[in-house]
């Protein structure tokens, strides 16, 4: 074999990915990789996906902040969001009480919910009682994973 051919071989197999240490100084989130290997997705979705994901359960999403910190602009950002809602990884949700907006969240999931059949860039409606209470749901949409994935719905979930 020649050098060459020896040299070609060697820095084939040269690692691509590098990686850091990770530890409780330097913290790492593990995700499900359905969403980022997901061919429908474009790059943007996919990289936004993977930054909600990074989030703590707890973080309250807002649209206007997401522009702040994204450099593609408002009608992107809201673009990427409706790609995320159409492709079931994202879901609105909008709370009223006696007729009145409370609040709209949105939800992420690792393992997109079916969203077939509906438009699911409209929000789920929750109407909520005097004791806040949930009294009826509009447009119910079930928080299952899609029945197409149910094999990547309990594999690598996330630990944010």
């Amino acid at each position: 074999m020649s050098i060459y051919a020896e040299l070609k071989e060697k820095f084939k197999k040269e690692n691509s990915i590098v990686r850091t240490i990770k530890n409780k100084d330097n913290p790492y989130v593990m995700i499900n990789k359905l969403g980022i290997q997901d061919p429908n997705l474009s790059w943007a979705a996919k990289g936004l996906l993977a930054y909600l994901l990074s989030l703590p359960d707890d973080w309250k999403i807002y649209v206007k902040e997401l522009v702040n910190h994204a450099s593609g602009g408002r009608d992107h950002t809201y673009t990427v969001i409706r790609q995320l809602l159409n492709s079931g990884y994202m879901e609105k949700v909008e709370y009223r009480y006696k007729g009145r907006v409370l609040a709209l969240n949105y939800n992420v999931f690792e393992v997109p919910i079916d969203v077939t059949g509906r438009d699911n860039t409209k929000p789920r409606i929750v109407k909520i009682d005097d004791e806040g209470n949930i009294v009826e749901t509009v447009e119910n949409t079930t928080c299952e994973p899609n029945p197409e994935n149910k094999d990547m719905a309990n594999a690598d979930m996330v630990s944010t």
